[in-house]
């Protein structure tokens, strides 16, 4: 919490400082600038601060309380795109036909960078899986540690390893691949992993 809040201060006083700016030169560029920072922090205080600070302390559960924050991080994120676009670009349709050849271009290019994307708001909202469940994915079997944005970081299972082991090593794996590949959670309904023993009676 204490860092939020000294982050929010220093927003603060970047929106200060150019507010003040602005206000000594009268630069439209300035002007568009002090809004988008003004919005920016606002939104932070908002969501950061205000509803992932207080709300979230409140949560007893770790995973919920996990994944909480990084819903919260997402809204943020989408909340001050959309404002500062809307600061910097009064018509958001002009600029789309006026760059559509452009947008084609980089969603083309940057189509794996959205995929990702639309796949943590699927393993958020829906619940695919969350951290310290026991997953395969893309034959990739491990404990989830990590759902960012973009990447599910796994602490690797079996492998060359007989049993339920670690390996020791952690892999990383894109999101968008919740969207195009099975995805098997073997804890998702019960906390307890099924295993069998073979005992040979001669």
């Amino acid at each position: 919490m204490l860092n939020k809040l000294i982050i929010f201060i220093v927003m603060s006083g970047v929106t200060g400082l150019v507010w003040y700016a602005n206000l000594n030169f009268k630069n439209p560029d300035l002007e568009k600038l002090f809004y988008s920072s003004l919005a920016v922090t606002i939104s932070y205080l908002l969501l950061k601060v205000l509803l992932e600070g207080l709300v979230g302390r409140k949560v007893r559960d770790a995973k919920v309380r996990y994944s909480f924050r990084k819903t919260t991080q997402i809204l943020f994120a989408i909340v001050s795109f959309i404002v500062v676009l809307r600061v910097w670009v009064p018509n958001p349709q002009a600029l789309l036909v006026a760059y559509g050849l452009v947008a084609a271009g980089v969603a083309v290019a940057l189509q794996d960078v959205f995929k990702n994307f639309a796949g943590a708001l699927a393993i958020f909202m829906s619940g695919i899986y969350r951290v310290g469940d026991r997953v395969e994915v893309d034959s990739r079997y491990g404990d989830v540690i990590d759902i960012g944005l973009f990447y599910t970081t796994l602490i690797e299972l079996r492998e060359w390893v007989d049993g339920d082991q670690t390996t020791g090593r952690i892999t990383t794996l894109p999101n968008g691949l919740v969207l195009s590949s099975p995805v098997h959670n073997y804890t998702k309904d019960h906390n307890f992993i099924w295993d069998e023993i073979s005992l040979p009676v001669t």
